[in-house]
């Protein structure tokens, strides 16, 4: 696991499934990561099929500083994942979700092409005119 950039993978089971955590422990023994970084994010677990668990293959990628992945998927299945999902209330009635589109204003012409959080003097680039 010290190949796992910042993050984990855990399968959780009952004390009910197993027999005991080395049976356990050596079911999950033959699962493999890969945790893949350059432009873009992957992480992919693979555990062949066992003897009390069938086989599991877990995949995700993203941009990094994006809020959302690009592909998600269990077993080959894209997982769903909606803007909302709350038992008892329509994803509709939420109002920031279903507000109009409203741009955000330009900021140029900037003051000055300085930022703040270092002694940049032109890193700012703005092209919308």
């Amino acid at each position: 696991m010290r190949h796992i950039f910042g993050g984990f993978i855990a399968e959780h089971a009952s004390a009910d499934e197993y027999p005991s955590l080395s049976v356990f422990a050596a079911e999950m023994a033959d699962g493999q990561f890969t945790d893949y970084y350059w432009t873009t994010r992957r992480v992919r677990y693979r555990r062949p099929a066992g003897a009390l668990r069938p086989a599991l293959e877990l995949e995700v990628s993203w941009s990094p500083g994006s809020h959302t992945h690009r592909a998600a998927a269990i077993n080959g299945r894209a997982l769903t994942m909606p803007v909302l999902e709350i038992d008892g209330i329509d994803s509709d009635s939420v109002p920031f979700l279903n507000e109009p589109f409203t741009s955000v204003r330009s900021y140029f012409p900037w003051e000055d092409l300085g930022v703040a959080c270092g002694d940049w003097p032109r890193a700012i680039g703005d092209r919308e005119r």
